[in-house]
């Protein structure tokens, strides 16, 4: 499996067809607020599946999820846009840095179960304009790779403006488009939050081919 700089952006669809998938995770450990945003494209149906959530300490969750954002072929700058949500992920030098922008509405759910069902919840506006610098080699599994990061800039949240200096993380990962397997270990993506109990880590997953997401709480 190569992590060589082409491996880093997408493949192009006369060499393979394959789901394409993204996610960058962060935990800035002094402000105790964190979050990932994760997307895939299956070029069968050409459209895009988008998640972010953005969590912290003593914090309600916000979540922007959408489920079908039609794009026939990805931009090399991974541009997409759909009401109420622009985004873009430019890979500045592959393996080395990326640059992840956001406008967009989420939903501050009024449970975090409710993420995983009517989504009910206050609207707010979400922004991201965040660097992610390598703090390390990539490590492989099938079909993809992690890496540890350096995460800086600016999280808008609502009224509230955060200048994030963290750690975190991100995962490069393909599959066949004619392929149900669930890369179970490639999709998962959980945030490690303190609470005044005790840990806890919101834990979900996507399934790219079949277009349905799931997961809950583990304390």
């Amino acid at each position: 499996m190569s992590t060589d700089a082409a491996a880093d952006r997408p493949h192009s669809r006369d060499e393979i067809e394959t789901h394409e998938q993204w996610q960058f995770d962060f935990w800035d450990e002094t402000k105790k607020i964190g979050g990932w945003v994760h997307f895939g494209w299956n070029p069968t149906t050409q459209s895009i599946w988008y998640v972010t959530i953005i969590a912290g300490f003593q914090r309600q969750v916000t979540l922007i999820a959408v489920p079908d954002i039609p794009i026939k072929q990805l931009s090399r700058s991974l541009e997409f846009r759909a009401e109420g949500i622009w985004a873009h992920h430019v890979c500045e030098k592959p393996l080395e840095h990326w640059t992840v922008g956001l406008e967009a509405f989420g939903v501050v759910l009024d449970s975090t179960e409710g993420g995983l069902g009517n989504q009910w919840g206050k609207r707010i506006g979400v922004g991201l304009d965040l660097e992610w610098e390598s703090a390390g080699l990539p490590v492989t599994f099938d079909e993809g790779f992690r890496q540890k990061c350096l995460v800086s800039g600016e999280l808008l949240l609502g009224s509230e403006d955060f200048q994030i200096t963290a750690t975190g993380s991100r995962m490069r990962s393909w599959g066949s488009a004619n392929s149900s397997k669930i890369l179970d270990d490639a999709i998962r993506m959980p945030i490690k939050l303190d609470t005044p109990s005790g840990d806890f880590i919101l834990d979900t997953g996507l399934n790219l081919g079949a277009g349905t997401w799931s997961g809950g709480i583990r304390m």
